[in-house]
């Protein structure tokens, strides 16, 4: 692409100050952030209660516009298979958000480990820790295996995973259960959900 008629895309990084010196603790060539992906500028940067941990967000890298070529010249083909999580009007509704989204990860904050702690991906987007939650672990959901199912059926199954706030290791709890997380205690020790199929 021609880089004089485009906008550079922003790759941020993540500093660390104490008092006196200012560090780098994730910039752009971390070769431990997800492929495909680079530090997000839309999700503010937030510590786990006791601060060892900086959390912060990572979002897709767009693909650059091609410039060179004038819209009437490139060929437009939509190509969409039946084994897809989500039917074609559906992913071009969602395409700008899922673009935008920020991935929750972590990283230590005294900055003696460069590896990024991955708690979030597109299997598991939904993902927060906040700064009162004390526990060593959190509960996250996963739709991914039920999606295809879910363009016909109006049961909407999922697995509960605990993951660790340590190393983002994830251990499966549930499997296929109709549950629907809306809230925890504000130090993440209890959660509150709703059960449809037992309407409870």
């Amino acid at each position: 692409a021609n880089k004089d008629t485009v906008k550079a895309e922003k790759h941020p990084s993540l500093y660390m100050y104490d008092g006196n010196n200012c560090k780098v603790l994730v910039d752009a060539n971390n070769s431990t952030i997800p492929a495909g992906f680079r530090i997000s500028d839309k999700r503010p940067v937030s510590f786990t209660n006791d601060g060892t941990i900086a959390l912060f967000g990572v979002r897709r890298i767009p693909v650059e516009k091609d410039t060179t070529i004038p819209d009437f010249e490139k060929a437009k083909l939509d190509i969409w298979t039946w084994n897809e999580d989500y039917l074609q009007p559906v992913q071009k509704i969602n395409l700008k958000r899922e673009m935008e989204h920020a991935y929750l990860c972590g990283i230590v904050a005294d900055g003696s480990s460069s590896q990024i702690i991955t708690y979030a991906n597109p299997d598991f987007p939904r993902v927060n820790i906040t700064d009162r939650n004390t526990q060593e672990y959190i509960m996250v959901e996963c739709d991914k295996p039920y999606r295809v199912q879910q363009q016909w059926n109006r049961e909407a199954l999922s697995d509960f995973y605990k993951v660790s706030i340590k190393d983002g290791s994830k251990k499966l709890y549930k499997k296929g259960v109709s549950y629907r997380i809306h809230g925890t205690s504000p130090d993440g020790r209890y959660y509150v959900y709703y059960d449809f199929a037992d309407r409870n």
